[in-house]
Parts: structure tokens; sequence; C-alpha cells
């Protein structure tokens, strides 16, 4: 895999355009090993990604992003703030439009068809990581962040509690307009978080639909589908009245000992950037 990177490389070194719009802002060390994108496929390699009114921005060393053929970024400003930490990329018919801040050893991993109604902020500290599923709806003002600003201690034992903690989303999960999701969320697939809501530290079982401030359950043994109803006849909206389709009924149990198995193996490659995408490649 080394070598194929390294002939990569090669392709972004000739395209002046991509280079234009990645900086390497470490003006006290000199910057190594940075992998500025890895357009991969299990098959071939693809083309360097497009970035459309985007820019990314590094200031430390061995951080990777891979990117599948085919990705498009948009509206985005990337910062890597610190070393071997990995935005992995997977191939999406959609643009991704994302504002991230990743420091050191951390991970942010999307699957396949993510769609962004606006760009999505994620903010990602202290050897933490985000990873979310295919097939997930972003809608507008949507944040994500796996760590508060500042330790906050108890006044007798000077111990910490907040410390911080990765976020999981699983596949086909619709997340409403400015809903925000905090350390420690797990929300199940085929699961929704309505608009305005705050998921802070907690499991969302798959079909559901959470909601409010504080966060609770609205409905329970629901499904959505990727059907939009902005257009839809009144003879369309009594046609799908009804939908018996299995498709988006998911088994919690089973995708949390996915994700617990995931969390191990970043961990066990925290300070290897090259050996965490190697283990999301999977």
């Amino acid at each position: 895999m080394e070598k194929l990177l390294e002939k990569i490389l090669i392709k972004i070194k000739k395209n002046k355009e991509f280079k234009n719009n990645v900086n390497n802002r470490n003006r006290k060390h000199k910057i190594v090993n940075n992998r500025i994108t890895l357009f991969l496929s299990k098959i071939c390699c693809g083309s360097i990604p497009k970035l459309k009114n985007s820019t990314i921005n590094i200031y430390g060393n061995n951080n990777i992003i891979y990117c599948d053929k085919g990705v498009v970024i948009e509206n985005s400003i990337i910062n890597f703030y610190g070393s071997n930490a990995v935005i992995y990329l997977s191939s999406n018919t959609n643009h991704y439009m994302i504002n991230i801040d990743i420091f050191n050893n951390s991970t942010c991993y999307f699957s396949n068809n993510t769609f962004f109604a606006d760009t999505v902020n994620l903010k990602i500290y202290e050897e933490n990581n985000i990873i979310i599923g295919k097939d997930c709806i972003f809608s507008r003002n949507v944040w994500l962040r796996v760590a508060d600003a500042y330790p906050i201690y108890m006044v007798k034992e000077k111990t910490r509690v907040n410390y911080s903690k990765s976020i999981y989303i699983g596949d086909h999960v619709w997340l409403g307009q400015n809903a925000l999701v905090l350390k420690g969320s797990w929300i199940g697939s085929g699961s929704i978080l309505a608009a305005n809501s705050v998921l802070a530290s907690k499991l969302v079982p798959s079909n559901r639909v959470y909601g409010g401030n504080p966060i609770r359950l609205i409905k329970k043994d629901v499904f959505f589908t990727n059907d939009c109803v902005y257009s839809w006849t009144m003879e369309e909206t009594e046609n799908n009245h009804k939908n018996t389709s299995n498709e988006y009924i998911y088994n919690r149990e089973k995708k949390n000992n996915i994700i617990e198995e995931l969390e191990n193996k970043l961990i066990k490659y925290e300070d290897n950037s090259l050996e965490k995408v190697k283990v999301l490649n999977k």
C-alpha cells in the first residue's frame, strides 16, 4: 500500500488547482509525511478529489485524508491541528460539505452516500473519533462535538468529570435542522434526531425518533425512506400511505458489536495514521 501512496502523491504535486487550496500552516516545524489526499478504491486509483470553494489547512505531521474515487468537497474548511489524524471520505453521489477541526491521533470517517443540506460542523479532539455510517442525511446547521472546550473538575475530589468521548452514527440516520450531537453519543441505524435537539452521551436505539433538550424518546419502531416529499402531488401522497419494505429496519445489537470492535482497533493504532486507514478500508 505504501508504494501506491507514493504514486498518488506524484499526481498531487502535478495538480496545481488542488495544491492551491491545500496549505501547510506549520511555521515552526518541518511538515513530515502528510499525505494530503489519498484517492483510492479497492480496485483502482481515481482522480484527485475536486475542491469547490474549499480549503485544507495542515498544522502537524503524519496526517492522512483518504478519498474514494469521484469525491467532491464543497464549501468546506478542513483543519488538521496536530499529528497522526485521519479523515476518510468514502464514495458519495453527493458533494461533501464539511467543516472539520481534527486534532492529534483522531479519526473522522464517512461511509458511502451521505446527503448534506448544508455544511455540517465536526469538532474532533483529545484522541477521539467520529464515525458515520452510510446513507445518512444531515439537515442545515448540524454540529457534532466529541469534547467540551475546557476540563471541568469536582471541587472536593479535584477529579475531572467531563472526559471526551467518541461519537458513532449508524447507517441511514437523519439528523434534523440545528441538531447538536455531543460527546459519547451513539445513534443506531434507521433513527431520527428531530430539529433543535441536543443529544449528549446517550444511546439512541435503532429505528427510533428522539428529540428535544433534554432529549427524549418521541416514537419507536419507525423507519424512513429517501423519497423526498417536497414535490409530491396529492395522488403521490395517497399512493405512499403504506410502505411494506423491510430495507430500513435494523439489528441494533449487531451494529453495536461492530462499533466496539472498531473503536478498539482505532485505539490500538491511535498514533499510526496509515494503519488506521487500513482498518477503515476493510
